[in-house]
């Protein structure tokens, strides 16, 4: 009987914490909306002009949203399809997209993996060029991230293909 309880207690755990991300992902919202639209139209000069940056940013939508389908179906808690780098720059590009920017602990959690493990890729991407960090404009104790040059234009040419 406890046993059940136990793996009863478990799923329930883990069915609110995918509500709690994906209810993350609908109502995140810009820490400035100025500076939201500033970043989306940088990153709307950084894409290629004969892309549509709608299209290739619900191309990254619709990928993000099915590898969490997919996570939710087949995955047993082994993490058999965590991508978490690849989860980072996808959720790091629809917000730039929608003129949203992304904290260090929301890029956590749409890496969907245990915190600790995110930061440590956070902090690759960041070593490898792909993502910088940005102080946040007026809460010291939160860190912005965003993706560099380089990492939209992989983006774009990964998204138009």
């Amino acid at each position: 009987m406890t046993g059940s309880i136990t793996v009863e207690l478990s799923q329930v755990t883990e069915k609110v914490r995918q509500i709690r991300q994906e209810l993350d992902l609908l109502l995140r919202p810009a820490a400035n909306d100025i500076d939201g639209v500033r970043r989306a139209a940088e990153v709307t000069a950084r894409t290629s002009p004969t892309t549509r940056t709608d299209d290739l940013a619900e191309r990254a939508r619709a990928i993000y949203a099915t590898r969490r389908r997919r996570a939710r179906c087949f995955d047993v808690g082994g993490g058999l399809f965590a991508d978490p780098a690849w989860d980072i720059l996808l959720d790091l590009y629809c917000n730039e997209q929608a003129g949203r920017t992304t904290s260090v602990s929301s890029a956590c959690i749409a890496a969907d993996i245990p915190s600790t493990s995110a930061l440590r890729w956070i902090n690759t991407l960041v070593r490898t060029g792909l993502v910088a960090k940005n102080p946040h404009p007026t809460d010291r104790r939160c860190t912005l991230l965003s993706l560099t040059d380089r990492a939209v234009q992989g983006l774009v040419q990964i998204l138009s293909e």
